[in-house]
């Protein structure tokens, strides 16, 4: 087996931002028309906006491994321990961050670094669209504050989560199960009241929360080991990665 070098924090935040990012802005840019209502292309109903929450889904994972990897690598490096076996991956990050549900991400950063999320930097909170009727109201969604503390935000996150456990094992529209957070934000019942659906407004708050999510874990491993040292801290605004211009 071949030893890696640790990663650097400036590169996996870049490549969080460059290359996990990237097929989500693009499904973005592919379904989102600059239209009223709803903002959905001819095609299934319940899969585009579904599915581009579940490849951000992924993207999270992939950039949270990458980020706390460095975070451990920062540290170990002060002992001259500067590589990286395939085995301490899987045990660090791939087994800890699979599928990252709030909970993982709270024991992980406990348990690693004695970090406790509590109230979200700037670059943590965004603008989130909000629809509580899929079938009233402005179709766009109205505009409101993210939460600006990890114990709201993680509700957020969960819904996210849940759509994507759904959407992975083929049960995206259980009547008898709906998702326990984020009504209006990241779901929203159907016109029958049966199911739940995503739509546009709920994407973009989707979204919004996992790039929210990885830049509240980067800035608090920062604050813990100082891993970018002493240039700019390279993360970037939700709102400004992912825009929503009006029609």
């Amino acid at each position: 087996m071949t030893d890696k070098r640790w990663p650097n924090a400036h590169d996996a935040v870049n490549q969080f931002y460059r290359d996990d990012l990237r097929p989500v802005l693009d499904l973005w840019d592919y379904f989102h028309i600059q239209s009223g209502g709803s903002g959905r292309r001819r095609g299934p109903r319940n899969t585009q906006w579904l599915s581009t929450l579940v490849v951000a889904y992924a993207a999270l994972e992939a950039g949270l491994e990458n980020i706390v990897l460095a975070a451990h690598g920062h540290r170990n490096s002060e002992t001259g321990q500067d590589t990286l076996s395939r085995g301490q991956r899987e045990y660090l990050v791939e087994n800890p961050l699979s599928a990252p549900s709030a909970t993982k991400i709270e024991r992980i950063l406990f348990a690693h670094f004695g970090i406790e999320l509590g109230i979200l930097p700037d670059v943590a909170q965004f603008t989130a669209t909000v629809k509580p009727k899929s079938y009233k109201g402005d179709g766009r969604g109205s505009r409101q504050p993210s939460p600006s503390n990890w114990a709201d935000l993680k509700g957020l996150l969960q819904a996210v989560s849940y759509i994507r456990n759904a959407f992975a094992h083929g049960d995206t529209l259980r009547p008898q199960a709906f998702p326990n957070t984020g009504k209006g934000s990241v779901w929203v019942r159907s016109k029958n009241g049966e199911t739940w659906t995503v739509q546009q407004p709920h994407a973009l708050t989707g979204i919004r929360t996992i790039i929210g999510v990885y830049n509240a874990v980067t800035h608090a491993l920062e604050e813990a080991t100082s891993f970018f040292g002493n240039g700019k801290t390279p993360l970037q605004s939700p709102d400004d990665l992912i825009s929503y211009n009006d029609p």
